[in-house]
């Protein structure tokens, strides 16, 4: 076999799990990966419905060597990619990365979870208002490729957590919004949040960038910040980023606000977690190819002077009597 060896798999499935509710699982002719029911704790039934499809599987095995032909470092892993579609009454503001707790291969391999596997991280739901459909996010796994030979992975198993929203959607108006520039204000009816806005000089001396501060973690809560004129038209404003430093959010807005422009924070006041049980089942491994290696044509050398074939047809030369020694090309199918 080579020294380094790459296998992809691009599989896509169509599997969905309604928490709380029966599921009869769907498989697709052959081996196709399927879920098992789950029940969301803290979610009534029909509250939520969560669409996992594994979209990319990965074993890369690799071995580097020094310049004396000694093994330096050898990679051997196994990469996984699926892809989570929220569709539930309350809005989805964020998720914490899944929890990994079992691997286990269709030869009764137990693939070892690495520490760093184990660890949730929160990730807001970036979702673009003009954007239709459910939203969406991607759960990551990388683990030891199996070292017994195996079709599939019988089953993966493991707990995300979702941060949805409570109560309805709220927006925070000021107006006009060169009294608060330079100022800290807070939000009564959320624990007495403190914000800020702070204008950066542009060219000419007027403003040029807006930036908002607040606590980071209200920046789940926070669907859409926006400018608007005296009379409510749409300004336009150029994300800049954000950074956080010591538990708070700095979002920036490149933009020269008119007079008697506003700025709208429309967003939620609460929200709260449900932990989302994942189980899939049967998700195909890829194939290792032999190790020898496969021709497709056997071909032989000509004579430097043969002439290049050319299609027969009424101005074509005589045919040119074969080469003896030459090798016939073959096909294998």
């Amino acid at each position: 076999m080579n020294a380094a060896a790459r296998f992809r798999l691009m599989w896509v499935i169509a599997m969905t799990a309604t928490l709380g509710l029966p599921l009869e699982a769907h498989s697709a002719p052959g081996n196709a990966p399927e879920a098992e029911p789950a029940k969301a704790d803290g979610a009534s039934e029909s509250e939520i419905a969560l669409r996992v499809v594994p979209t990319h599987l990965t074993i890369n095995r690799s071995i580097s060597f020094d310049e004396n032909g000694e093994p330096t470092n050898q990679t051997d892993q196994l990469n996984a990619r699926l892809r989570c579609t929220y569709d539930g009454e309350p809005p989805l503001l964020a998720y914490r990365d899944l929890t990994w707790e079992s691997a286990v291969t269709s030869a009764g391999e137990t693939l070892d979870i690495p520490a760093n596997a184990r660890r949730g991280h929160t990730q807001p739901i970036r979702r673009d208002r003009r954007q239709t459909g459910p939203p969406s996010f991607d759960l990551h796994l990388n683990l030891p490729a199996p070292q017994r030979p195996a079709r599939h992975l019988e089953e993966l198993r493991g707990t995300v957590t979702l941060r949805v929203a409570e109560g309805d959607e709220r927006v925070i108006r000021l107006a006009p919004l060169s009294d608060y520039l330079g100022k800290r204000f807070r939000v009564v009816d959320m624990g007495d949040a403190t914000m800020s806005l702070r204008g950066v000089p542009g060219a000419g001396g007027r403003t040029g960038q807006i930036e908002l501060t607040h606590p980071s973690d209200l920046q789940p809560l926070i669907q859409e910040v926006a400018f608007t004129t005296a009379m409510g038209g749409e300004l336009s404003a150029q994300r800049r980023g954000a950074s956080t430093r010591n538990n708070a959010t700095t979002q920036r807005f490149a933009i020269e606000p008119p007079d008697g422009a506003a700025l709208v924070i429309k967003l939620y006041r609460g929200a709260r977690e449900i932990d989302v049980p994942v189980v899939v089942r049967d998700v195909p491994l890829p194939d290792v190819e032999p190790a020898a290696p496969r021709f497709d044509l056997a071909i032989a050398t000509q004579p430097l002077d043969a002439p290049f074939p050319i299609a027969p047809g009424p101005d074509a030369p005589a045919a040119v009597p074969a080469d003896p020694d030459a090798l016939p090309v073959i096909l294998v199918e």
